[in-house]
């Protein structure tokens, strides 16, 4: 449509101006093909875009899962009375990654040794976790290496059941999700006075929960080797204890 332009060279100014104007086009269609690609589940990338996808559907993302394995506490002489190594036993490996034993190892006269689960957590309780400020779904932090459904709360001293979904709850349940946000961190989040009761203003919420390191918590075989606070028992003067097997099972927050 202009005849007087007959120099097409990639140096000509109206040429470049041309090329300027197909590359920014190629670019906001490229911008606008993503914004169509992260307005679905099954094709979004990103993770910010998958929370708020989900959060529409009333999904929650899973939190972390630990680490687990079997130990074997080994004693130097046999046991001469019935002993206990008690539940939350604490064991660790050389870089004090920290494991508890999940339940209490009852033994008997003569035993040399004994074998117990134990996961990858820390217990943390009584945690004051914020004060509430009477607004609809208040959110409170959790963290980034929350357990999975590890959570017990309670507010000025009342406890509130932890459910998947509060769009069942009514205006007076005491309940609260634990939901992760787009900032990868875990909050229990309390109801809006219609799906949930509005938890009453200025009271402190304390919190009993899990943290883990979750697939760092995959330690090698052998690696868990010392006690923390060794349990007297009867006729033993030493305890050693050892991993036979990997630690396995653990996992991050859902990724997308």
């Amino acid at each position: 449509s202009n005849p007087e332009i007959t120099d097409h060279s990639e140096s000509n100014i109206l040429v470049l101006i041309i090329s300027m104007f197909s590359g920014i086009g190629e670019m906001l269609n490229y911008y606008i093909d993503n914004m169509a690609r992260e307005a679905y589940v099954a094709t979004a990338r990103k993770f910010t875009s998958m929370v708020k996808l989900v959060k529409i559907l009333d999904y929650r993302i899973k939190a972390a899962n630990p680490a687990s394995a079997d130990v074997i506490f080994t004693f130097n002489t046999a046991l001469t009375g019935p002993g206990l190594i008690p539940r939350s036993t604490l064991v660790l490996t050389a870089n004090n990654v920290a494991f508890l034993t999940n339940d209490d190892l009852n033994l008997t006269t003569g035993d040399t040794s004994g074998t117990i689960g134990v996961r990858q957590v820390t217990k943390l309780l009584a945690q004051n976790i914020g004060t509430t400020d009477g607004t609809a779904n208040q959110a409170f932090s959790l963290g980034v290496n929350y357990v999975h459904d590890s959570s017990y709360i309670t507010v000025d001293a009342v406890p509130y059941s932890r459910v998947s979904s509060l769009g069942l709850s009514l205006p007076t349940s005491k309940h609260y999700i634990v939901e992760i946000d787009v900032d990868g961190i875990a909050y229990a989040v309390f109801g809006d006075g219609t799906n949930g009761i509005l938890p009453p203003n200025n009271k402190t919420v304390l919190a009993d929960y899990e943290e883990t390191l979750g697939e760092l918590g995959n330690v090698d075989q052998l690696t868990i080797i010392t006690i923390d606070s060794p349990p007297v028992l009867p006729g033993v003067s030493s305890i050693t204890v050892s991993n036979p097997n990997d630690a396995s099972g653990g996992t991050p927050y859902e990724t997308v």
